[in-house]
């Protein structure tokens, strides 16, 4: 959030479900630095409140376009093969795949013209600076089993993502989708100051450390 206001000098809408209180103090950074951010709440198990979750964003910046989507809020409960359901399975994939899916189509809807039959008159209707960014995980790259419902939602989004990257090109939307690996909070990337499971992640990798935020921008 703080670089896409920083760097990219944009309106910055920050989603939040129960945080309310770590939303608003993203948002004062932001502001108090001379960007613009406005907190917006919403429960992505709520599909109607999901749906309307861009148009809420853009009313609270000025009724702007959102020109840039970062799909980065996600389910993350334990379950496995053996205590997979049907509950387990729906709240990840209603959470993480079908929420995605809403808000992709919300902010398209943003930038659709009268038609949408993807003709050449169609083509390249935005600046080429509007974009989506899904957040993954790298246990796409090395899978367990272990959150097995979190893993298969993630798989399903990597599949969306290539699909709406192909979908949505001739209207000059980028799609994109990262999958980190273990990443820090703040700048403490020194192994002394891990746990064991964290040093174990980063004697694992090639460069020997663990990420940053500031490394995924």
């Amino acid at each position: 959030c703080l670089a896409l206001s920083s760097r990219l000098g944009l309106p910055v809408a920050v989603h939040y479900r129960n945080s309310d209180k770590e939303a608003l103090e993203v948002c004062n950074l932001i502001n108090s630095a001379g960007g613009q951010a406005a907190a917006v709440q919403c429960d992505l198990d709520d599909t109607e409140a999901t749906k309307h979750l861009i148009q809420r964003a853009s009313d609270a910046l000025g009724s702007i376009k959102i020109s840039c989507l970062v799909l980065n809020a996600s389910r993350f409960e334990f379950d496995s093969l053996t205590s997979i359901s049907e509950e387990t399975f729906a709240k990840h994939m209603s959470s993480n795949t079908l929420a995605a899916t809403l808000l992709t189509q919300s902010f398209v809807a943003q930038y659709n013209s009268t038609s949408d039959s993807g003709s050449q008159s169609n083509a390249r209707q935005t600046s080429g600076d509007v974009s989506i960014t899904q957040l993954l995980d790298y246990k796409l790259a090395a899978p367990n089993a272990d959150h097995l419902s979190y893993t298969l939602s993630r798989y399903a989004n990597a599949g969306l993502m290539e699909v709406f990257s192909r979908e949505l090109a001739y209207k000059g939307i980028r799609v994109n989708a990262v999958s980190p690996g273990v990443t820090l909070q703040g700048n403490n990337s020194g192994s002394s100051i891990m746990s064991p499971c964290m040093a174990g992640h980063c004697s694992d990798k090639t460069l020997r450390v663990i990420e940053q935020p500031k490394s995924l921008l």
